[in-house]
């Protein structure tokens, strides 16, 4: 079977977590920028200030991590991805700076890159994060390897059952495999929780097309 456009996959690129703290993290040197303190010079650009603390603990991972997130929410993700490394070599089983460093990559383009990371990222802590299982499910499944991808969905949905986006790719998988009825299931269970969910609704009324348009060609047979 030929593969199927990766158009029907739902792609988070940030946890709600990450981004509340990405945010958390920002608001942070905002406020230390307004403070009329000797240092105001070294916080006057996002990241300043974690900057000035990995200068004077080389060795730590989370001011490497935290400078990661501001460059990361900042949209500097060259730098980003520096820092998140510097986090990892300081701490090679902080797995959170190892999942976001595979965001970076994949926003980045560099898809084998993300897929150690996030590889790495599960391996530190295979329960932490459902974001890290679903990202290694949509790089199995851009791959074609369409039996690790459905092993990774259902990973993260035991972690996160309530995500219909986790749902949809799952379905997605089990539409290009054609197994409709698997595909079928899933898609309903994801509007189930997610009524808004355009893709799933898309991708559910083509798994019946397709299942119908199956059952037609058999009986001609």
């Amino acid at each position: 079977m030929d593969r199927m456009p990766v158009s029907g996959l739902t792609r988070p690129q940030s946890s709600k977590d990450n981004r509340m703290a990405a945010a958390g993290l920002c608001f942070l040197v905002a406020l230390l920028m307004s403070l009329s303190v000797p240092r105001n010079a070294l916080w006057r650009e996002p990241g300043g200030i974690w900057r000035d603390t990995t200068g004077k603990s080389p060795g730590k991972a989370r001011p490497y991590y935290n400078l990661g997130q501001v460059y990361e929410a900042a949209g500097r993700l060259e730098d980003a991805r520096a820092a998140y490394q510097a986090a990892v070599a300081a701490k090679p089983d902080y797995f959170q700076a190892q999942n976001n460093l595979g965001n970076v990559f994949l926003a980045l383009g560099r898809e084998d890159d993300a897929f150690r990371a996030f590889q790495a990222a599960a391996a530190a802590r295979p329960d932490a994060s459902a974001l890290t299982h679903d990202n290694l499910g949509y790089l199995h499944f851009t791959r074609g390897r369409y039996d690790e991808a459905i092993r990774e969905y259902r990973t993260a949905l035991e972690i996160e059952p309530g995500s219909g986006e986790i749902r949809n790719n799952l379905g997605y998988v089990y539409l290009t495999m054609g197994r409709f009825d698997d595909a079928i299931r899933v898609f309903e269970q994801a509007l189930a929780v997610r009524p808004d969910l355009d893709t799933a609704r898309q991708n559910l009324a083509r798994a019946v097309e397709e299942r119908d348009r199956a059952r037609g060609a058999r009986r001609r047979q």
